[in-house]
């Protein structure tokens, strides 16, 4: 899936509960876009990007050393178990929904480093597919009414002025008439 279809729904598994710090917010919702830092290679050529696209970041072992490094480095058990979750989540989405235009079916290498074996999902939906579309307009939308009754949104990661317009906003579109 695309970038920003990760973002919203790591901020949506972030988002739980009542009091959740900014940090926490932050730290879960890396966890769930982070995995494509893998796709990084795009920047030196097309061919490192396919080779190493869906191999470090998209590793079951990579999602378990994030929930080790966070339940033991921050003794936070709960913050771990979020930022599994969104790291987790990501690749589930991957697998289900990134095949190229071309029909292009992306592996995962799940197991990696200590297997080059390739995860194939041969019913896997193009990136560019209206099931993505949907699947971003409705944590788009959702976001929204949660940040109108939350009083924040995904943006205060980035500037608490432009949240707090944004919001404003926000409340208008879904307050109750």
């Amino acid at each position: 899936m695309h970038i920003q279809t990760h973002f919203l729904l790591s901020w949506l598994v972030a988002d739980q509960g009542e009091s959740v710090s900014k940090r926490d917010l932050l730290i879960v919702t890396l966890c769930g876009v982070g995995p494509d830092l893998d796709g990084l290679g795009l920047l030196m050529d097309v061919k490192t990007y396919h080779l190493w696209h869906h191999t470090v970041g998209h590793s079951i072992f990579t999602g378990l050393l994030i929930f080790i490094c966070i339940a033991f480095l921050m003794k936070n058990i709960r913050l771990a178990t979020y930022a599994s979750l969104s790291f987790y989540l990501h690749l589930i989405c991957d697998f289900l929904g990134s095949a190229g235009s071309d029909g292009y079916i992306w592996p995962i290498y799940l197991l990696w480093p200590f297997s080059l074996e390739k995860f194939l999902n041969p019913y896997q939906w193009p990136l560019a597919s209206p099931i993505n579309l949907i699947v971003t307009s409705v944590a788009m939308l959702y976001v929204m009414h949660r940040a109108s009754v939350k009083g924040y949104s995904p943006i205060i990661l980035f500037s608490k002025w432009l949240d707090f317009e944004l919001v404003k906003v926000f409340k208008k579109w879904f307050r109750k008439t």
